[in-house]
């Protein structure tokens, strides 16, 4: 297919259709003007003038200049996306139809629409009459309009309205009237050749990369750049064609599975996940069967639920090299408090405090199918716990905060089986300067070890305190990348072991599911994992 984005031609392999959803070739569209509060409720940075000088100081300008290109980036991409009344045919089957729906690119000639917002045209039946009444409909209702301008396939949410009805809707008393519909506009691209694209056959150890977010884009690729860059992958094909000319990827899909193809008789690709979370396991999958030599990193959270991690066991144990990337393991300060407290015995008491983002109620974190942030942000503390802890945990209690989504303002005590205790408070109150900010507390013995968002340690034991101060802050995300391609390149297995994937994902399932049942201040007993790791 072709869209075009920002005054530019690109070319990309279609879509694949979503459950639910249908692909439409389509000829004209027609924006439907969504109310401003749905784009202003996307994404905002407090303190931004103060936010930038932070970054500047504390993270050093490269990373700092990564992270606002990253942000610009996908803003400008974001601003492409539209709710809009299309008239094309069907992909399959060359039906005339109308659709209505919302579009990351509306300039493209193949697009995904919800199917119960596909309308069949009857002979000689007059599209514009249609559009219109869908048009006052859809205006007249600015909540129902800012819902379907956030409706995703992949959320786990119904799109909650049909075209029947939005046209019955736009019949009657007082849907017409407002804003005026907006005018058509033909799709026409050029022919194939005068189209950007890249092909090239792959070579040893090429990135395929999944999700060309504002993190990939400022934390991942800046390290995989030196090597050869074959495939990005995202359901947004302004982003993937965007990244891909950014950062020269020879290939550029918007669907995994068909990416995947190009793994056959690649030399060990490496492969990294950084897509929606409910997509990570199957996707490891994919890769390794598409590729049984491919070298595979999993984006936090690897999975949702007990049955993904234990398939990604499986695949680790007979033979996958499948990495996990919780990068705080990474941290130099990590690595420091992990040496302080290895000459200290007995249980560990680990306290984790965090200032997380805030993020709109339309965020995908907030979607049913992503497991709520407990899986999605507060597994880095969980985590970060496992790995300092070497027990299995056995019990599990939940609180958070009236009237909050649950997983939000959440805290969780965890009880490991030789008396260590985890406990991680998570909160979206307090000054946003930092970005998310955090304050880790490691006590084991005589020994106490305090972590102040990885610019500051101090240590005590024995009656001395030592106290270890960095310019810039360090949460070990290159220093994971780095780690990963260099046991790529030396043949090495995974570092993160079966005991930490069964067991984090054990908890922060529990977890999840208490938070969403409201079991707040019950003790949940944890079954004992099977994977030792």
């Amino acid at each position: 297919m072709y869209i075009k984005v920002k005054k530019r031609v690109f070319e990309l392999p279609p879509p694949i259709a979503a459950a639910g959803e249908t692909l439409v070739r389509v000829t004209t569209y027609a924006p439907i003007k969504v109310p401003p509060r749905a784009r202003e409720s996307r994404f905002a940075f407090e303190h931004q003038v103060a936010k930038l000088l932070f970054f500047l100081w504390r993270e050093g300008i490269k990373l700092t200049v990564n992270k606002v290109r990253a942000s610009f980036l996908q803003r400008a991409v974001g601003r492409e996306r539209q709710v809009i009344f299309a008239v094309g045919r069907l992909v399959n089957g060359d039906v005339p139809v109308v659709a209505i729906g919302p579009q990351d690119c509306p300039y493209a000639d193949i697009q995904s629409f919800p199917a119960d917002l596909v309308f069949a045209l009857a002979p000689g039946q007059d599209a514009a009459a249609l559009h219109a009444r869908a048009h006052d409909s859809l205006t007249g209702d600015p909540d129902r309009l800012a819902g379907l301008f956030h409706y995703s396939p992949y959320s786990g949410l119904p799109v909650g309205i049909t075209f029947d009805a939005l046209v019955r809707a736009g019949d009657g008393p007082g849907a017409a009237g407002g804003e005026k519909p907006g005018s058509f506009q033909e799709i026409i691209f050029p022919d194939a050749a005068s189209a950007s694209a890249r092909q090239a056959a792959a070579g040893r150890n090429e990135v395929f990369l999944v999700g060309a977010g504002a993190y990939a884009c400022a934390y991942i690729l800046p390290v995989l750049s030196g090597l050869p860059l074959d495939t990005i992958v995202d359901l947004n094909p302004a982003l993937a064609a965007i990244v891909s000319d950014r950062f020269k990827f020879r290939h550029r899909d918007t669907a995994a599975e068909r990416a995947f193809e190009r793994l056959i008789g690649a030399v060990d690709p490496i492969v990294v996940l950084a897509g929606y979370h409910s997509t990570h396991a199957e996707h490891a999958a994919m890769a390794v069967a598409a590729n049984p030599n491919a070298r595979v990193l999993i984006e936090k959270p690897p999975a949702l639920d007990m049955a993904q991690a234990a398939r990604l066991v499986a695949l680790r144990r007979a033979g996958a090299h499948v990495e996990i990337g919780y990068n705080r393991r990474f941290a130099p300060m990590t690595l420091a408090a992990r040496r302080e407290i290895a000459g200290a015995e007995g249980p560990l008491s680990i306290t984790c405090i965090v200032k997380e983002l805030r993020i709109p109620d339309s965020h995908w974190y907030y979607w049913p199918s992503q497991g709520t942030r407990i899986l999605g942000n507060v597994g880095h503390w969980v985590d970060l716990g496992v790995s300092l802890i070497d027990a299995d945990p056995v019990s599990l209690v939940v609180a958070s905060a009236e009237r909050s989504v649950a997983g939000d303002e959440i805290s969780m005590t965890v009880l490991f089986d030789d008396g260590s205790r985890l406990t991680v408070i998570a909160t979206k109150l307090g000054n946003g300067l930092r970005g998310v900010q955090e304050s880790i507390d490691i006590r084991r013995g005589d020994v106490t070890v305090r972590i102040d968002d990885f610019m500051s340690m101090t240590t005590e034991r024995a009656g001395r305190r030592k106290v270890w101060r960095r310019r810039l802050r360090d949460k070990g995300h290159v220093a994971m990348y780095r780690a990963f391609v260099e046991d790529v390149a030396a043949g090495r297995r995974p570092l993160y072991s079966d005991r930490a994937l069964m067991a984090t994902t054990h908890i922060l399932v529990a977890a999840a599911d208490a938070a969403k049942r409201h079991r707040h201040g019950s003790v949940i007993e944890l079954e004992k994992m099977t994977a030792d790791g």
